[in-house]
């Protein structure tokens, strides 16, 4: 792919875009494409380095900037949507936002209780509901629920309503993006998300499903009249459930239970798979710098990663490329990387 070529069509489509309607004070920011050799930006190309992994916003020379590994075609729309998500995320490492979820931490500390995950699921039919049509006795039930999730599960939700601050407003301007670019495409993305929310396996791992939650609860609140483009205070989720009435909800989706039971089950044989074959790339200790978050797993002490796992041995940060199960002596410490074929 040449990737001079697609950085100026996408460049073209971009120009397009009405940014002020997209978040008040959002910009369009610089942004990278690049694939296993060669990286493109700002008008040229420069030397691809271990900065350059997974599509994301980082700090580039100073300056916050999207990156994007460009090895799949998509329409031009899409794909300026997906820059501007991560754009996004680069704005919002500019603006110093405080919701950045502890997502390391989260993968072990995070417990997938069935009625919290049942509750996501009857919230994300109200949102549903709520984006066809807004109906304010559907958004303060909406409140309700999730103000009584806040209390019932604080660690769990506080994590989700970080996840979808973050997550959830890049994709509420990915769907916005594709509003102004393609009607079609943006109706194609809203059928998507759908499917997705109202499908109970969605919520394994539990971050991907709030993007889509967070997006249309951002559309939610802002149809309520609040501010949700610059609340008092981050994340969003939290700041409007406070004053909300706390009821009494119980509800335990045996769709869920069902779903996380085979969740459970494939994380185990992933893992016992990995670790038979023995098929070992590092042995620690070695300090855990990070792995690919968007779905990776934890159960008792070892982590799935695909693509990627960034490590430090000493002074020298490394990053090895493919698929992994990654055993760890405790919360920062690598004990042992295994290979998971796929």
């Amino acid at each position: 792919m040449n990737l001079q070529q697609l950085y100026a069509q996408l460049k073209h489509e971009m120009d397009k875009l009405d940014f002020d309607r997209l978040w008040p004070g959002f910009q369009p920011l610089k942004f990278a494409l690049y694939d296993d050799s060669t990286c493109f930006f700002n008008g040229k190309y420069i030397p691809k380095t271990d900065e350059f992994i997974a599509n994301t916003a980082i700090k580039y020379q100073g300056e916050d900037i999207a990156i994007w590994y460009a090895m799949e075609e998509m329409p031009l729309p899409v794909f300026v949507s997906k820059i501007v998500h991560e754009m996004f995320h680069a704005f919002q490492n500019s603006e110093k936002w405080s919701s950045f979820p502890k997502e390391m931490e989260a993968l072990s500390r995070y417990t997938y209780y069935s009625e919290n995950l049942s509750l996501r699921l009857h919230e994300n039919q109200l949102l549903l509901q709520l984006t066809a049509q807004f109906d304010v006795r559907l958004y303060q039930d909406l409140l309700a629920c999730r103000k009584y999730r806040s209390v019932r599960f604080p660690y769990e939700y506080l994590y989700e309503v970080c996840v979808e601050d973050i997550e959830g407003s890049a994709n509420f301007i990915e769907w916005m993006t594709l509003r102004q670019l393609s009607a079609q495409m943006a109706d194609r993305w809203v059928h998507n998300m759908k499917t997705a929310m109202l499908n109970p396996a969605s919520f394994f791992p539990v971050r991907i499903s709030c993007y889509y939650s967070g997006a249309l609860f951002i559309h939610a609140a802002l149809s309520a009249g609040e501010s949700a483009y610059a609340p008092v205070e981050r994340p969003l989720g939290t700041s409007l459930v406070k004053n909300v009435r706390l009821k009494q909800i119980s509800e335990d989706n045996p769709l869920i239970a069902e779903a996380l039971k085979r969740y459970d089950e494939e994380t185990e044989h992933i893992i016992e798979s990995a670790v038979s074959l023995n098929d070992v790339v590092l042995c620690g200790p070695a300090k855990m710098i990070g792995v690919n978050l968007y779905d990776a797993r934890y159960k008792d002490g070892y982590i799935t990663s695909r693509y990627f796992v960034i490590y430090q041995e000493g002074d020298q940060q490394k990053t090895i490329y493919g698929n992994y199960i990654v055993r760890m002596a405790d919360e920062t410490t690598i004990e042992c990387i295994y290979r998971w074929p796929q």
